[in-house]
């Protein structure tokens, strides 16, 4: 028997005398109490090597023919394969190994924008949502936001641009909602912002607003952002 297990029936034994109850039941009640064991808390594989450096990932349901799920990955676009797919077939799931002979290649892929340091989040239709990103050339945001499609059987999904984001977001979070909506929240606009006081452009402040301050963020030809108080 378990340390872990010992101690369990121990405080389960105090609370039932404390209670006044029979100790017939006090070991009724400890023999009811399950042992955990050492495989529960979990296990890591040893690292395998992969073509790329897939610092995202994200898995979407597959149909069962013959893959019970799809895994996204991505990283820098300045890698020969910035995302690959692969396809999860069933078996060899337990953690006392990497399950390489379950794992299929199937594909690289091209979302269309440098999804990098952006965020994403699995809708209630099995599509992934991915918003944000990398300008090319910068560490600013991206005001893009995609949906990838799982394809059926061995196909690789398709990509599909949706409505521009009103802010740039360069690592935000992506939270899906129980009504099937996703929240974008936080993450940064630029790496570095100028910012100015007064007049601008040449024209003379109008009532108070002398005293407002303008951002100027620096992405590619450069970005004004909306006046704020000082």
């Amino acid at each position: 028997m378990s340390a872990h297990a010992n101690g369990i029936r121990r405080r389960a034994s105090h609370l039932i005398r404390l209670a006044g109850l029979p100790p017939l039941l006090v070991v009724c009640v400890a023999l009811l109490v399950p042992a955990r064991s050492f495989g529960d808390r979990g296990q890591w594989t040893p690292a395998q090597p992969l073509s790329g450096t897939p610092i995202h990932t994200a898995i979407v349901p597959g149909d069962g023919n013959p893959y019970h799920s799809k895994i996204l990955w991505w990283g820098l676009t300045s890698e020969p394969v910035p995302g690959r797919v692969w396809g999860w077939r069933t078996g060899n799931d337990g953690c006392a190994q990497f399950p390489a002979a379950s794992f299929d290649s199937i594909a690289p892929w091209n979302p269309g924008a440098d999804i990098f340091c952006g965020g994403h989040s699995s809708l209630a239709d099995g599509t992934l949502l991915t918003h944000g990103g990398t300008e090319p050339g910068s560490g600013q945001g991206l005001k893009d936001s995609r949906i990838y499609t799982p394809a059926a059987g061995t196909g690789a999904g398709t990509w599909t641009s949706r409505a521009q984001m009103t802010d740039r977001r360069w690592y935000g979070s992506s939270t899906t909602l129980r009504n099937g909506r996703a929240l974008i929240s936080s993450g940064s606009m630029y790496d570095h912002i100028w910012i100015h006081g007064g007049r601008r452009d040449g024209a003379a402040p109008v009532m108070a607003t002398g005293r407002l301050l303008h951002r100027f963020g620096n992405p590619n030809g450069g970005q004004w952002d909306g006046s704020v108080l000082p």
